[in-house]
């Protein structure tokens, strides 16, 4: 069981990798000069940054802040789409204290990418679960409704430095 979890954890995190990085590219396309947060434990994934800004994370003073969740579903599978109630309540903090900061959450569904722009007063139903087959403990979660979310068009384009074909295996026999 360990080591399928294992297993699991590691193709999921590359999952996730590969779609942040297709992500950024669609973001700076769409947005400018989109950055990445480096510190992997970031409430957030990307921000713009804004040396006017009263907004300040990870030493950065920032106007717009994105949060990336990558899912291996399409948009119509479910009614609505997960995230950690803490980055809702982060970004609603934020939003509070600053009325020029922009918050997105962007969700990446198989080859769809779509957006939200967090709205500090919005209200979402409540579950709690967790990726069991993972390993994962259950965790607090809010449920976007699928309606709120708008879809960003991509194209081919976007995914061809990411998603390479394999390396062919040359194989000999004695």
């Amino acid at each position: 069981m360990y080591r399928m979890n294992k297993l699991m954890y590691k193709d999921d995190l590359k999952f996730g990798n590969v779609n942040e990085c297709i992500c950024l590219n669609i973001l700076r396309k769409n947005y400018g000069n989109v950055l990445k947060f480096s510190n992997k434990y970031s409430v957030f994934d990307y921000y713009i940054e804004d040396i006017n800004s009263n907004t300040k994370i990870n030493n950065k003073r920032v106007s717009v802040l994105f949060e990336l969740k990558s899912r291996r579903n399409n948009i119509n599978k479910f009614n609505t789409q997960l995230i950690g109630q803490n980055k809702i309540d982060k970004a609603r903090t934020l939003l509070k204290k600053d009325k020029n900061l922009i918050i997105f959450l962007l969700y990446k569904l198989n080859n769809e990418l779509f957006i939200y722009q967090v709205d500090k007063d919005k209200e979402f139903q409540t579950c709690r679960l967790g990726n069991f087959a993972r390993g994962s403990n259950a965790e607090d979660l809010y449920l976007i409704p699928n309606e709120l979310l708008t879809k960003i068009d991509i194209n081919e384009e976007d995914y061809k430095e990411y998603v390479k074909p394999p390396t062919p295996i040359k194989i000999t026999f004695d």
